[in-house]
């Protein structure tokens, strides 16, 4: 299966601030939907692995893809509410609006994407590592 990515308009945040039951909330617009990221007041694990079984009944064959579909998707659309697209329109979704959505969800529930931050600190420790190994075999 192809997947054709949405040209999009720019992302933009309509309103930021705390909502009528205290939790913090961004409302955004991305391409046509409006999507309000909360912060969450109790866990969102049911919500995450209801999200995620959407991945997985996709047909991606690519396990990476896969993988990282299930946690960046399932983890943005569980603190989302609106008009959330599912994993299927979020595979479709122009880049620049996914990222927007992940940038804004990890500002309310950074603890839903703390293996992003993980990720990040191991990549450019192996990067860092690769340096160094070619920096000695220079010496050499």
């Amino acid at each position: 299966m192809t997947t054709t990515k949405i040209i999009s308009v720019a992302p933009a945040i309509l309103s930021e601030g705390f909502n009528d039951a205290g939790l913090y909330a961004i409302t955004m617009k991305l391409h046509k939907r409006t999507v309000t990221v909360t912060e969450p007041k109790f866990g969102v694990g049911g919500r995450q692995s209801q999200y995620a079984r959407q991945v997985i009944a996709l047909d991606i064959a690519n396990e990476n893809e896969k993988n990282e579909l299930i946690l960046n998707y399932s983890s943005a659309a569980a603190v989302s509410s609106g008009d959330v697209p599912t994993a299927e329109q979020f595979r479709e979704m122009a880049d620049a609006d996914i990222k927007f959505w992940i940038a804004q969800a990890r500002r309310v529930a950074s603890q839903l994407f703390d293996w992003m931050d993980k990720y990040e600190a191991l990549t450019k420790d192996q990067q860092k590592a690769e340096t160094k190994k070619k920096g000695t075999k220079r010496g050499k």
